[in-house]
């Protein structure tokens, strides 16, 4: 038995890779920033924030440093490095086996690259397997595979959400669950707010199989696919759309972010107000994307000055915060940094 907001368990990747993208923002092994990262002074590609995690690194970057050098300037793509790391890895474990049979002399002749079938089967599993790992904004840093995690089946109604802090990933439930063997937690493998026909044909052709979760199964939520055109137009001429339209939602969550990103604050405010009731309805209870959007929300409404807004907004982002990320996470220490901020403000008033 799992209790709402309880963590089930913890975990270190099997194998992870910074992507290519954050190589200069991010140490290489542990995934935090770092503004004075060191590079391999061989490969030049990965950089680490010190000492403990370039020696922690060494084991399996000893093997593939050889490769990013004599592939320069060519840069692997992110697969490409994940997939060298999964074979470094198991070379690493044949020769611990060599080391424990017969053999009495230990050669790198020995050391074999896998046959094409073992190869195959590996690629399989990295695609099956690989998890995104996130920041604290969700965004996609890195990839890994994580051993006890991949047993965790997907539903588009989850009980259960994987949260990462660096490259160290944390089960926590969405809800009190029962029974927490593996076939009874289910996590999310995609995007929740993609319309049923998109999330089912990318569980088919990334993950191979269907979903029938109750999100996939009711029809209640169905996406009006028909006028999806439509919505690729501006707001305002397309006022008339549901509500609840997913659609319409994107273009809303569209018109939030760019006006955060030009400094727009009163219309970006009130473009966020309106995706909050469609985010409620179609993301499942306490699931992070939700929390984001509330704390996004909150902070322009404690920016333009309306505190007692903001309280109410940021605290309904902290219930969930707290169930999917735990109270230690650095998410949960920024809200709270913001609450009592609204808390010294409201009190200066008085």
């Amino acid at each position: 038995m799992s209790k709402k907001g309880e963590l089930i368990a913890k975990a270190e990747p099997y194998v992870h890779v910074l992507a290519y993208k954050e190589i200069d923002k991010l140490c290489s092994f542990c995934f935090l920033p770092c503004e004075k990262l060191k590079k391999c002074a061989a490969c030049g590609l990965v950089k680490y924030c010190g000492v403990v995690c370039q020696k922690a690194d060494w084991p399996i970057h000893k093997t593939e440093c050889p490769c990013f050098k004599e592939s320069q300037p060519i840069i692997p793509t992110d697969s490409v490095r994940l997939f060298l790391r999964i074979i470094i890895r198991h070379m690493e474990w044949q020769m611990i086996d060599m080391m424990l049979s017969t053999v009495t002399e230990l050669t790198k002749d020995h050391m074999t690259l896998p046959p094409a079938h073992t190869l195959f089967s590996f690629f399989g599993m990295m695609v099956i397997n690989t998890f995104s790992i996130c920041n604290d904004d969700l965004q996609p840093i890195g990839s890994g595979i994580y051993t006890s995690p991949s047993m965790l089946d997907h539903s588009c109604d989850p009980n259960a959400v994987a949260i990462f802090s660096g490259k160290t990933v944390f089960i926590r439930a969405l809800k009190d669950i029962p029974d927490t063997t593996p076939n009874k937690m289910f996590i999310s493998y995609i995007d929740q707010l993609k319309p049923s026909v998109e999330r089912l044909a990318e569980l088919e052709e990334q993950y191979y199989f269907s979903c029938e979760c109750s999100r996939c199964l009711d029809t209640d939520l169905a996406e009006f696919t028909d006028i999806l055109s439509q919505c690729e137009r501006n707001l305002e001429k397309y006022s008339n759309l549901a509500e609840y339209n997913i659609y319409r939602v994107r273009l809303l969550d569209l018109a939030f972010d760019s006006c955060i990103n030009l400094e727009s604050w009163k219309k970006g405010l009130e473009y966020g107000l309106q995706t909050l009731a469609p985010y409620r309805k179609l993301y499942p209870t306490n699931t992070p994307n939700l929390s984001l959007q509330l704390l996004k929300v909150g902070k322009l409404q404690l920016f333009l000055e309306k505190t007692d807004k903001a309280l109410k907004t940021l605290q309904e982002a902290g219930v969930g915060i707290k169930v999917s990320h735990g109270t230690e996470h650095n998410l949960y220490r920024t809200l709270s940094e913001l609450l009592a901020q609204c808390h010294g403000e409201l009190n200066g008033k008085t």
